[in-house]
């Protein structure tokens, strides 16, 4: 039968506390096989550096508060359910010997140190994750609590963020045949996620990426939000939509060299440089770019085969030139807020309470392809 740690502790035999909380196991060498093994009404334990803590049941359930110092041995359990009033907290410099294929983290788990689990098949995290970890075949990762970890896995054949479900870290799963993700996603800047196939083909959730992410899928539907400041990889998609409601905002680099189709319904916020030859592009929603400061920093260059804007979608670039005060055109100033207008394909204007002039003129008046200058009193907009 299953070992349920829950409170235990075996007599007052040089027993001390270090708090109003913790047991503090006298050093030595415990093992605990089954519940009558010096259960006490304690329920959170600590094991000190020089000690360790043998758990010989299988499979092993954790209900306590179980602070590592020293060394936990779970011998050869294939199973593990840190419950959720249980709390694992393995501290800089502990050990932790396991054979693992199944791991729920209904509590909570930390680790100072990365573990490695080389037999892990399956792991589900409801609770809270904070462990940083190398796996080898994982065939199950679902995440429905809150998950921060820097992991490596060679082959995840089915990763899912469920709605209310946090997963941030270095990814590194080279392999992943399903990604489903309707919760929350952030792959920071030095993972690498591959993914076979988004499932459904339908991005519902909201996912962050500053490292590299690869999609393979024919056809996207994005009707949560996805936020590139990485490399975003979907060189297979022939179709891209961005529903009502979903949003795209890339300042990094996507690669998409197949596209024929992208309808954007609901928002992109995109920078540089786009060459889609074979797409036709149509926006039923809205299209902008970042807002500049003194550099020209964001801008949209699209090659495209079509380009529709639908009746009620917006291209609007307003205020997203140059900052107040910069740009070729920028208005005359003082340290104050009255200043000269920006100019462009015509001077600025004057300011109408000072003598301050508008700026200089720039570009074209009828076909527009540089940055608006900022006019010369304070604000917080930039030129059109």
């Amino acid at each position: 039968a299953a070992e349920t740690y829950g409170k235990f502790f075996s007599d007052n035999n040089g027993q001390t506390d270090i708090d109003d909380n913790y047991t503090v196991l006298p050093t030595g060498d415990w093992q605990f096989s089954n519940n009558t093994d010096g259960i006490t009404n304690r329920a959170e334990v600590l094991i000190k550096a020089d000690s360790s803590l043998t758990l010989s049941e299988s499979p092993v359930s954790l209900d306590c508060l179980l602070a590592i110092q020293g060394s936990l041995d779970i011998g050869s359990a294939t199973s593990m359910t840190i419950g959720s009033s249980g709390n694992l907290n393995l501290a800089t410099g502990s050990s932790f010997t396991e054979s693992l294929t199944s791991l729920t983290v209904e509590g909570s788990l930390t680790s100072a140190d990365s573990l490695t689990y080389s037999d892990l098949s399956s792991l589900q995290v409801t609770g809270t994750m904070n462990s940083n970890f190398t796996a080898g075949n994982l065939a199950l990762l679902i995440v429905s609590g809150s998950m921060t970890s820097d992991f490596t896995a060679n082959t995840l054949n089915t990763l899912t963020v469920e709605s209310g479900g946090s997963l941030s870290g270095n990814i590194t799963a080279p392999t992943v045949n399903t990604l489903t993700v309707n919760g929350s996603l952030t792959n920071n800047a030095s993972g690498n996620i591959t993914a076979s196939a988004i499932a459904g083909d339908t991005l519902a959730g909201s996912v962050t990426n500053s490292g590299t992410l690869a999609i393979s899928n024919a056809s996207l539907d994005i009707t949560g939000s996805l936020n590139n400041s990485g490399t975003l990889d979907i060189a297979s998609l022939g179709s891209l939509t961005i529903s009502a409601g979903g949003s795209l905002t890339d300042t990094g680099t996507i690669n998409a060299g197949n596209l024929t189709s992208i309808t954007i319904d609901g928002s992109a916020n995109l920078t540089g440089a786009y060459s889609f030859p074979e797409a036709d592009f149509t926006v039923g929603g809205s299209l902008v770019h970042p807002d500049n400061s003194t550099a020209r920093t964001h801008y949209l260059d699209l090659t495209l085969a079509n380009f529709t804007l639908n009746s009620g979608a917006t291209v609007n670039l307003n205020s997203k030139g140059y900052r107040y005060k910069a740009g070729p055109g920028a208005g005359d100033s003082h340290d104050y807020a009255y200043g000269g207008g920006g100019g462009y394909g015509g001077e600025g204007g004057r300011s109408n309470s000072t003598s301050y002039l508008g700026g200089p003129t720039y570009g074209s008046l009828i076909q527009p392809t540089h940055l608006g200058s900022g006019g010369g009193g304070w604000s917080t907009l930039g030129g059109d």
